[in-house]
């Protein structure tokens, strides 16, 4: 039984003695002598008082209880929420952390930068080449020429 539990019952208890109590103590003497008798009506009142008592702090400790429920429910489902959330920020955390930083774009950057500027020199050489290339062709065909001994 939880806290709240406990102390309506606790507090049900004491009412219920209270009011036995209260009802002891206004029982009327009786004529000279018969002991002590009791005022009925002043029973009935006393246990109308003390039945709605007891109906009153059944409703509370439901209401509470019922209540103290939802609000266990709605805690460990936005507990639950939390973990979820959690456990992507970790997985958002990893990856960011595996990916690469300024300085090694910047790294990057640069090698591409004297990649670009190799394959320019290479492509004033081959035209170089193909220059050279050309003129030995010029020259290996006039060899041709003169050797097949064709006039041109």
């Amino acid at each position: 039984m939880n806290l709240v539990g406990r102390a309506a019952l606790a507090g049900t208890i004491v009412l219920i003695v209270f009011c036995l109590a209260a009802a002891a103590a206004m029982a009327q003497p009786a004529q000279a002598g018969s002991g002590v008798t009791v005022n009925v009506d002043l029973l009935y009142k006393i246990a109308g008082l003390v039945s709605i008592v007891i109906s009153i702090t059944a409703m509370l400790v439901t209401v509470i209880g019922n209540r103290r429920k939802d609000i266990d429910r709605r805690f460990r489902d936005g507990s639950k929420r939390m973990d979820t959330h959690d456990l992507r920020l970790q997985a958002l955390e990893q990856d960011v952390r595996s990916m690469p930083g300024k300085d090694d774009l910047h790294r990057l950057e640069l090698q591409l930068s004297g990649i670009a500027g190799d394959m320019k020199a290479i492509s004033a050489s081959m035209v170089g080449m193909a220059q050279s290339i050309n003129r030995t062709e010029k020259i290996v065909g006039r060899h041709e020429e003169h050797l097949r001994g064709d006039p041109t």
